[in-house]
Protein backbone atom coordinates (compact mmCIF):
# COMPACT_ATOMS: atom_id res chain seq x y z
CA UNK A 1 0.00 0.00 0.00
CA UNK A 2 1.25 3.21 -0.46
CA UNK A 3 2.98 5.13 2.29
CA UNK A 4 1.71 8.72 1.43
CA UNK A 5 -2.06 7.35 1.48
CA UNK A 6 -4.07 6.38 4.93
CA UNK A 7 -6.21 3.50 4.67
CA UNK A 8 -8.81 5.43 5.11
CA UNK A 9 -8.33 7.17 1.72
CA UNK A 10 -8.52 3.74 0.26
CA UNK A 11 -11.67 2.71 1.76
CA UNK A 12 -13.47 6.02 0.70
CA UNK A 13 -12.18 5.91 -2.54
CA UNK A 14 -13.40 1.71 -2.71
CA UNK A 15 -16.22 3.03 -1.40
CA UNK A 16 -16.94 5.13 -4.59
CA UNK A 17 -15.80 2.29 -6.75
CA UNK A 18 -12.67 2.38 -7.08
CA UNK A 19 -11.59 -1.26 -7.99
CA UNK A 20 -7.57 -0.59 -7.54
CA UNK A 21 -8.39 0.79 -4.17
CA UNK A 22 -9.72 -2.50 -3.19
CA UNK A 23 -7.09 -3.93 -4.95
CA UNK A 24 -4.52 -1.90 -2.32
CA UNK A 25 -7.16 -2.76 0.62
CA UNK A 26 -6.58 -6.62 -0.15
CA UNK A 27 -3.33 -6.18 -0.32
CA UNK A 28 -2.66 -4.99 2.99
CA UNK A 29 -4.94 -7.38 4.79
CA UNK A 30 -4.98 -10.64 2.76
CA UNK A 31 -2.32 -12.06 4.86
CA UNK A 32 -3.46 -11.15 8.15
CA UNK A 33 -6.92 -12.02 7.35
CA UNK A 34 -5.98 -15.61 5.98
CA UNK A 35 -3.20 -15.96 9.69
CA UNK A 36 -6.59 -14.70 11.52
CA UNK A 37 -9.22 -17.61 9.66
CA UNK A 38 -6.51 -20.37 10.04
CA UNK A 39 -5.70 -19.79 13.48
CA UNK A 40 -9.83 -20.05 13.61
CA UNK A 41 -9.97 -23.54 11.02
CA UNK A 42 -6.67 -25.10 11.50
CA UNK A 43 -7.02 -25.49 7.81
CA UNK A 44 -4.80 -24.49 4.67
CA UNK A 45 -7.67 -24.72 2.50
CA UNK A 46 -10.51 -23.70 4.21
CA UNK A 47 -8.25 -20.58 5.26
CA UNK A 48 -7.81 -20.00 1.44
CA UNK A 49 -11.66 -20.14 0.30
CA UNK A 50 -12.83 -18.26 3.59
CA UNK A 51 -10.20 -15.21 2.83
CA UNK A 52 -11.62 -14.84 -0.57
CA UNK A 53 -15.22 -15.06 0.56
CA UNK A 54 -14.32 -12.12 3.16
CA UNK A 55 -12.95 -10.02 0.87
CA UNK A 56 -15.99 -10.74 -1.74
CA UNK A 57 -18.59 -10.05 1.14
CA UNK A 58 -16.29 -6.98 2.04
CA UNK A 59 -16.49 -5.76 -1.34
CA UNK A 60 -20.54 -6.15 -1.68
CA UNK A 61 -21.05 -4.72 1.64
CA UNK A 62 -18.17 -1.48 1.60
CA UNK A 63 -20.48 0.71 0.27
CA UNK A 64 -22.76 0.45 3.72
CA UNK A 65 -19.75 0.99 6.08
CA UNK A 66 -20.35 4.43 7.47
CA UNK A 67 -16.93 4.59 9.17
CA UNK A 68 -14.00 4.19 7.08
CA UNK A 69 -11.95 4.73 10.33
CA UNK A 70 -13.63 0.97 11.49
CA UNK A 71 -12.58 -0.22 8.31
CA UNK A 72 -9.95 -3.03 10.03
CA UNK A 73 -11.60 -4.13 12.86
CA UNK A 74 -14.99 -4.33 10.70
CA UNK A 75 -13.19 -6.45 7.99
CA UNK A 76 -11.52 -8.95 10.82
CA UNK A 77 -15.48 -9.40 12.09
CA UNK A 78 -16.13 -10.65 8.91
CA UNK A 79 -13.63 -13.20 9.03
CA UNK A 80 -14.36 -14.19 12.17
CA UNK A 81 -18.11 -14.51 11.05
CA UNK A 82 -16.90 -17.02 8.39
CA UNK A 83 -14.31 -18.61 10.21
CA UNK A 84 -17.86 -19.00 12.78
CA UNK A 85 -19.83 -19.57 10.46
CA UNK A 86 -18.08 -22.62 8.88
CA UNK A 87 -16.89 -24.06 12.15
CA UNK A 88 -20.96 -24.40 12.91
CA UNK A 89 -21.75 -25.96 9.93
CA UNK A 90 -18.74 -28.72 10.60
CA UNK A 91 -19.66 -29.59 13.71
CA UNK A 92 -23.71 -29.54 13.10
CA UNK A 93 -22.42 -32.23 10.25
CA UNK A 94 -20.27 -34.14 12.53
CA UNK A 95 -22.39 -34.29 15.85
CA UNK A 96 -24.84 -36.26 14.23
CA UNK A 97 -23.07 -38.89 12.82
CA UNK A 98 -22.60 -42.10 14.62
CA UNK A 99 -18.74 -43.27 15.17
CA UNK A 100 -17.36 -46.50 14.14
CA UNK A 101 -14.79 -48.44 16.13
CA UNK A 102 -11.82 -49.72 14.61
CA UNK A 103 -14.10 -52.88 13.66
CA UNK A 104 -17.11 -50.91 12.46
CA UNK A 105 -19.64 -51.21 15.39
CA UNK A 106 -20.95 -47.97 16.10
CA UNK A 107 -20.67 -46.32 19.07
CA UNK A 108 -22.61 -43.98 21.34
CA UNK A 109 -22.26 -40.39 20.96
CA UNK A 110 -22.42 -38.66 24.65
CA UNK A 111 -25.62 -36.47 25.09
CA UNK A 112 -25.03 -33.45 22.16
CA UNK A 113 -22.82 -34.75 20.24
CA UNK A 114 -19.20 -34.75 20.14
CA UNK A 115 -17.42 -30.76 19.73
CA UNK A 116 -15.86 -30.84 15.91
CA UNK A 117 -12.34 -30.82 16.61
CA UNK A 118 -12.61 -33.91 18.24
CA UNK A 119 -14.56 -35.76 15.90
CA UNK A 120 -12.50 -35.03 12.88
CA UNK A 121 -8.98 -34.75 14.37
CA UNK A 122 -8.41 -38.10 16.77
CA UNK A 123 -7.73 -41.16 15.36
CA UNK A 124 -10.40 -44.60 15.58
CA UNK A 125 -8.40 -45.90 19.28
CA UNK A 126 -8.97 -42.51 20.24
CA UNK A 127 -12.34 -42.17 19.26
CA UNK A 128 -14.02 -44.63 22.31
CA UNK A 129 -15.43 -42.25 23.49
CA UNK A 130 -18.08 -42.73 25.65
CA UNK A 131 -21.24 -40.71 27.32
CA UNK A 132 -20.12 -38.88 30.21
CA UNK A 133 -15.82 -39.29 29.14
CA UNK A 134 -14.50 -36.29 31.11
CA UNK A 135 -12.03 -35.02 28.46
CA UNK A 136 -11.87 -31.21 26.93
CA UNK A 137 -9.70 -31.94 23.79
CA UNK A 138 -8.07 -29.74 21.92
CA UNK A 139 -6.49 -31.57 19.25
CA UNK A 140 -4.83 -28.73 17.50
CA UNK A 141 -1.16 -30.00 16.86
CA UNK A 142 -1.59 -33.01 18.98
CA UNK A 143 -2.62 -32.04 22.41
CA UNK A 144 -5.52 -31.91 25.33
CA UNK A 145 -6.17 -29.33 27.37
CA UNK A 146 -4.02 -30.36 30.04
CA UNK A 147 -0.87 -30.82 27.73
CA UNK A 148 -0.76 -34.59 28.07
CA UNK A 149 -0.95 -35.75 23.81
CA UNK A 150 -3.20 -38.11 21.97
CA UNK A 151 -1.50 -40.77 23.02
CA UNK A 152 -2.15 -39.49 27.00
CA UNK A 153 -5.90 -39.28 25.81
CA UNK A 154 -6.01 -42.58 24.18
CA UNK A 155 -4.84 -44.62 27.26
CA UNK A 156 -7.46 -42.20 29.83
CA UNK A 157 -10.05 -43.37 27.10
CA UNK A 158 -8.95 -47.24 27.29
CA UNK A 159 -9.03 -46.28 31.42
CA UNK A 160 -12.44 -45.55 31.10
CA UNK A 161 -13.72 -47.85 28.89
CA UNK A 162 -12.44 -50.73 31.22
CA UNK A 163 -14.53 -49.01 34.16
Amino acid sequence: MSLDIPVTDWVRRAQEGDVRAFEQLFQQYHRGIYNTIYQMTRNEADAADLTQEVFVRAYRALPRLQTPEAFTSWLYRIAANCSYDLLGRRKKHFADKPIQDEEGDLMPLPAGGLPVNFAIALPGAALRAMPGFPVAATPERGRVADGRGLDGLIRATDRFADR
